[in-house]
């Protein structure tokens, strides 16, 4: 009987110091994959203990999560999977949850089911049904943010850690492409991400959040200093990726900002001639003659635009159901032999690519109604975020009303890029897109409209 009692006792320091033992090899065999343990454990400590501190650290970790060599997106599956057991523990255990996002935007729970389970059932016509199956779920897990951001974003300082940690997560990604330079073309800024035009596209988005937060900080000249230094940064980083989609995306977004700013417009339209300014000086006295070249002259923009001839292609055949999502690489070599020159046919056998388009690329693996469920989901978030905006000014919430702004313009600005780029799995996007009904939400709450009838 004492035994037993004594067990319990030594049972914790025994594990620990297995633990410890297990870990020092690991460090001693492989220092990378320590290294990433070390941080997944103390990521997974915050994400139990706090959702949205949990989820600022998801946020961040999606920005490094294909860095090459390194085992961290792993690392990212795995703190995923903690953050949305720790929503399931919120959810049960909380007494403030009487609204959630289920029962607020039924009709937005409606479409990104029904786009999932379209995404899934294409597996029937598919050629590869396991692609199809595979981007069913992961489809899936990202809609699994919409509930996951509305629970999180509980109090108005969460959103100033969710802006901040967004900006971050950029600037970090594009510190790594300076110190650890990837193999791309006319050396290219490539960031943690892996590719020019995706560092750029979230880097957009940064840059129009970092100009929301200086924009909105009032007390705090050291703050808004460094959102402004962030914002410069930004900038600099779509300069050096050379991105044509990131270059035109961060137009649009200076010029949106200046609609959107309201009372801040002037504001806004000087850090646009800024921005303009800035990308002018560099453009003739900074790039060499070869950048300059490469972003003057499109020359099919370096076989996008075959990759686009074949998407139509499917689109023509298949306009209703389309070729079976995740499929675009998979059939496209049965649409090469069709009227019409192609110019780079290796991005379709050789080096096979995506279409570089998530609108068109949708469209030719999903069909006319992916398409309109996707642009449905897109013009939802929109509306709750512009909605959102309106009520914190109703408010007099300043700060808030802001920040939602500057979401929804970098939500644009993530949106014109994938006009020249396949990211519809991005997680920035999806997290992007899932702020516009958590911010009507806190914006409910905090107005005591949470049960208002939804609109969805």
């Amino acid at each position: 009987m004492a035994l037993r009692l004594r067990l319990p006792a030594l049972g914790w320091p025994a594990l620990l110091l297995a633990g410890a033992a297990l870990f020092g090899m690991l460090a001693g065999a492989r220092p990378q994959f320590a290294i990433a343990a070390a941080v997944a454990l103390g990521v997974v400590s915050v994400v139990m203990a706090d959702l949205p501190l949990g989820l600022c650290a998801f946020t961040l970790l999606t920005f490094v999560d294909v860095i090459p060599g390194g085992p961290a997106f792993s690392v990212t599956k795995v703190i995923g999977l903690v953050l949305a057991l720790s929503w399931l523990g919120a959810v049960a255990t909380r007494s403030d949850m009487r609204a959630d996002f289920f029962s607020e935007h039924p009709g937005a729970v409606y479409l990104l089911g029904v786009f999932a389970a379209w995404t899934g059932i294409s597996a029937l016509w598919a050629t590869d049904a396991g692609e199809a199956l595979t981007s069913a779920s992961r489809f899936g897990l990202n809609f699994l943010l919409f509930p996951i951001v509305f629970t999180a974003l509980r109090q108005k300082r969460h959103v100033t850690w969710l802006a901040w940690t967004f900006v971050a997560g950029a600037l970090l990604s594009a510190a790594f492409g300076f110190v650890v330079p990837q193999p791309t073309e006319e050396g290219r800024l490539a960031g943690a991400v892996g590719e020019a035009n995706e560092l750029a596209s979230v880097l957009v988005a940064a840059f129009a959040i970092a100009v929301g937060i200086a924009i909105a900080t009032r007390r705090s000249p050291a703050v808004r200093t460094a959102a402004l230094a962030a914002a410069a940064l930004c900038v600099g980083g779509v300069f050096y990726s050379l991105s044509r989609s990131g270059l035109l995306a961060l137009m649009l977004v200076a010029l949106a900002g200046i609609f959107a700013a309201g009372r801040w417009r002037g504001r806004a339209a000087v850090v646009a001639l800024l921005v303009a300014a800035v990308g002018g000086v560099w453009f003739t006295s900074v790039a060499t003659p070869q950048v300059r070249d490469r972003i003057i002259r499109v020359q099919g923009g370096a076989g996008r635009v075959d990759l686009w001839r074949i998407g139509w292609r499917m689109v023509e055949q298949e306009p209703l159901l389309g070729v079976g999502a995740g499929n675009f690489q998979t059939s496209s070599p049965r649409f090469l032999l069709e009227p019409g020159a192609l110019v780079r046919d290796d991005f379709v056998l050789d080096r096979p690519k995506q279409t570089h388009n998530i609108y068109l690329q949708t469209l030719a693996e999903l069909g006319i109604p992916g398409l309109l469920l996707l642009l449905a989901i897109i013009a939802f978030s929109i509306a709750c975020a512009a909605r959102a905006a309106r009520l914190f000014r109703e408010q007099g919430d300043v700060r808030l009303e802001v920040l939602t702004w500057a979401f929804l313009v970098a939500t644009v600005g993530v949106l014109a890029t994938d006009f020249f780029q396949s990211e519809q799995y991005s997680k920035q996007l999806w997290l992007l897109l899932a702020l516009g009904p958590a911010l009507l939400g806190l914006a409910r709450r905090t107005s005591g409209q949470a049960g208002e009838p939804a609109r969805s």
